[in-house]
């Protein structure tokens, strides 16, 4: 299958493109408040819920469904979940820099 000029792969691959490059920066930040700790782990949370939404389109297009291998498919579901347990991890990690900033206060 020649996913390179099919519309769909093309969208999630910048997606992801853009998303992961935005990941990579953020991780690099490290921040001295809890606020600003908190604010940074809310901004993973959203892009790892972006990044989730991304393989989601990709695993529910019709291209998915007709034209690849059953063992790309489930990479993608898998990458979909893991995308799902990091945003997960990310938002209850922001819950917790919250409550240590009202704490703070």
């Amino acid at each position: 299958m020649d996913t390179t000029t099919d519309p769909v792969f093309a969208a999630v691959r910048a997606g992801l493109d853009r998303t992961t490059a935005e990941i990579l920066r953020l991780g690099a930040v490290r921040p001295d408040e809890p606020a600003d700790t908190a604010a940074r782990a809310h901004r993973m949370a959203d892009l790892y819920e972006r990044t989730a939404r991304w393989w989601r389109v990709l695993a529910r297009s019709e291209a998915m469904r007709t034209r690849v291998d059953l063992l790309f498919y489930r990479a993608v579901l898998g990458a979909q979940g893991d995308a799902e347990h990091e945003a997960r991890f990310w938002r209850d990690n922001a819950r917790a820099w919250d409550a240590r900033t009202e704490e703070a206060r």
